[in-house]
């Protein structure tokens, strides 16, 4: 479903999830329920076409699912972003708790309240990190928790990787980027906490020598307006290829994001040689490890942009983000979030005690 809605990060877990499922001789037991034919489209998979989802519907919807889940005979129900069904087995993958954590009200905004109630409807959660896992189980303490697993993602390595010295000149040349440049990923407002970026820079009497790139497709509050204005921040909707680009020529990448479910675009960087400094909260230290800056305060950011203009401490954190990312690889996820499918489509009972689930002979799994 997911795919329908945008084309995020989450949107990339799952296209690099299939990707590697459809290489895979299990691919004809699963079918991917195709929202107004959003999915991406793999040889090998199964899809079948249904309506868009809208928000607010939940029952028409979950009617709807589990007519279909009925009629393929699936023993499974896996969906990418929150829908349910009414009684198959389901499988919930947990991306973050930020409405619960940031202290949103989940109880009137309808999405959060359709996320509530498929949680509770689950068997079984994939939680991204294990920050997740523990604030899944925090924020829901009624799941047991022996119920859910932390799961780590992956990076594309063929997508990003350092870039050749050409293709960051036709960078700076199209974009217009005469300064040294830190990247920002993300809207940067909210929880992103982009704007302590702006404020350690503005600490340091050499904080106008450098220009701020922020690489997003959404909207970006007002808040950022004087700083486009004065030439500081270049806004730019870049593509995977040149999101590659932008992260080999930037001195660092910085990432002050108060919670993140697990921070896919720290391996990003690493993956182009791109410094990072990040904020050490919620998930991002299972993330960057000891390949990262880390920095929680505007004196303490100004302090770790300062250091890492050092060429001892870039080729460091290079160094240690080659090592980090081998540790992180798609296939490695995808194959162990494959283990959990087939053991939830062998089982006969069901984690939840009041309801118990007899699993069909043929193992069909069935991704919304």
């Amino acid at each position: 479903m997911f795919f329908q809605l945008n084309s995020t990060g989450i949107a990339r877990v799952w296209h690099s999830v299939l990707k590697h499922w459809a290489a895979q001789s299990f691919a004809d037991e699963i079918v991917v329920l195709d929202r107004v034919g959003s999915a991406p489209k793999f040889p090998g998979i199964r899809y079948l076409p249904i309506p868009a989802y809208a928000i607010g519907q939940g029952d028409a919807d979950r009617d709807m699912l589990q007519k279909i889940v009925d009629e393929i005979g699936a023993s499974l129900f896996a969906s990418t972003y929150y829908t349910a069904v009414r009684n198959t087995k389901t499988l919930q993958v947990v991306y973050d708790m930020i409405p619960e954590a940031m202290g949103w009200n989940v109880s009137t905004e309808p999405a959060w309240i359709e996320k509530h109630h498929a949680f509770h409807q689950a068997d079984y959660f994939i939680c991204i990190s294990e920050n997740t896992r523990k604030d899944l189980h925090r924020f829901f303490p009624l799941i047991d928790e022996q119920a859910s697993q932390s799961i780590y993602l992956g990076v594309d390595r063929e997508s990003f990787q350092p870039p050749p010295s050409h293709r960051v000149v036709e960078f700076h040349h199209r974009y217009g980027i005469s300064r040294p440049y830190f990247l920002l990923v993300g809207s940067g407002d909210g929880y992103k906490n982009s704007k302590m970026l702006f404020d350690a820079l503005g600490t340091l009497p050499s904080g106008h020598g450098f220009e701020i790139v922020m690489a997003t497709r959404g909207p970006v509050s007002s808040a950022f307006r004087s700083f486009v204005e004065n030439g500081s921040l270049k806004i730019l909707p870049l593509n995977d290829n040149e999101l590659n680009v932008a992260y080999g020529g930037a001195l660092a990448f910085v990432y002050p994001s108060l919670y993140e479910g697990f921070g896919l675009p720290i391996l990003e960087a690493m993956a182009c040689n791109c410094p990072v400094i990040s904020n050490d909260k919620a998930s991002l230290p299972e993330v960057g490890g000891n390949a990262v800056l880390y920095a929680n305060t505007v004196e303490q950011l100004a302090n770790a942009i300062c250091e890492v203009q050092k060429p001892e401490v870039q080729n460091r954190l290079i160094r240690a983000g080659n090592e980090r990312i081998n540790s992180f690889t798609w296939e490695d996820t995808a194959m162990r979030w494959w283990e959990v499918v087939r053991a939830l489509t062998n089982e006969t009972t069901n984690f939840r005690d009041d309801r118990i689930v007899i699993s069909n002979e043929h193992v069909i799994s069935l991704l919304e």
